[in-house]
C-alpha cells in the first residue's frame, strides 16, 4: 500500500498491481493482509482492467501521435489508450470540448488535466489558441468527468440537449458527469438514474452515479432553455 501510494503523487506513474503467491493463503494472518490491500484499492478512484489490457496501452503508448493541427492538436492510437494528460488547467479545457472532436470529457489533475477520449484518434482544442470558447452560450453541455469503466460509445443529438454513451467494466459502475444542470435527466439501461449525494467540496456541476451493472447504455436528456 505504501508503495502504491508513493507511485501516485503527483501522478500516477506505476499501474495499482496486486502480485502475490498462493501460499499468501497459507496463514490466517496472510489472508488479512491481502483482504486489507483489495478493501484499499478499492476505496480508490481506479479503472480496473485486466493485465493483458495494460499491456495494449502500454504498446498504444509507444506508438502513439501527437501532432499540431490548426489550433489544436491531432491524436492517434491504437484505440487502447483513451486519457490524456495535458499541462493545461480543467476549467480551461473544458471551456473548448465543444470544438474538439472525438473528446468524452475532462478532469482535473495535480499537474493538469486528464481528456478523455471516444476511439482511436481525436482533434483536441488547444484553450492557448486563438480559438474563442466554442459552441453557444445557450446550449447545454455534459461531459464526462471520470468513470471506472470504459467508454464503448458517445454520440451527442439534439444540439447537444441529448447525449447517448456506453460503459463497459469489471465492477458496480460508477461515473461521474460535469455540467450538470436540474433540468437534465440521467438514465441507464432504459431505468432513471438518482445521484448520490456530493460533499460540499465538489463542483456545484458534477453529479455522480453509481450502477450495479458492470455495462450499461446511459442516456443524458436535458430540456431545452
Amino acid at each position: 500500500m505504501e508503495t502504491f501510494e508513493l507511485t501516485d503523487t503527483p501522478r500516477r506513474i506505476k499501474p495499482v498491481g496486486i502480485y502475490y503467491h498462493t501460499y499468501s493463503a497459507s496463514k490466517v494472518a496472510g489472508l488479512q493482509a491481502l483482504r486489507k490491500v483489495y478493501n484499499w484499492a478499492l476505496n480508490q478512484p481506479l479503472h480496473p482492467v485486466f493485465t493483458s489490457e495494460f499491456i495494449r496501452k502500454v504498446q498504444d503508448f509507444h506508438t502513439y501521435a501527437i501532432a499540431i493541427e490548426g489550433e489544436g492538436w491531432r491524436v492517434r492510437g491504437a484505440g487502447h489508450l483513451r486519457t490524456l494528460r495535458f499541462p493545461i488547467a480543467a476549467a480551461a479545457m473544458v471551456a473548448h470540448l465543444s470544438a474538439s472532436e472525438g473528446v468524452a470529457g475532462v478532469s482535473e489533475g495535480v499537474e493538469g488535466s486528464y481528456v478523455h477520449l471516444t476511439g482511436a484518434q481525436a482533434w483536441v482544442a488547444n484553450p492557448a489558441s486563438a480559438l474563442g470558447p466554442s459552441g453557444s452560450t445557450s446550449e447545454t453541455r455534459i461531459w464526462l468527468h471520470d468513470a471506472n469503466a470504459r467508454v464503448t460509445q458517445w454520440e451527442r443529438k439534439q444540439q447537444g440537449l441529448r447525449t447517448d454513451f456506453s460503459l463497459q467494466g469489471y465492477m458496480p459502475l460508477q461515473f461521474t458527469l460535469s455540467g450538470m444542470v436540474p433540468t437534465c435527466k440521467v438514465s441507464a439501461n432504459g431505468q432513471t438514474l438518482a445521484a448520490t449525494k456530493s460533499s460540499e467540496k465538489e463542483r456545484p456541476d458534477l453529479r455522480t452515479y453509481r450502477l450495479p451493472d458492470a455495462a450499461a447504455q446511459i442516456q443524458i436528456l436535458c430540456a431545452g432553455r
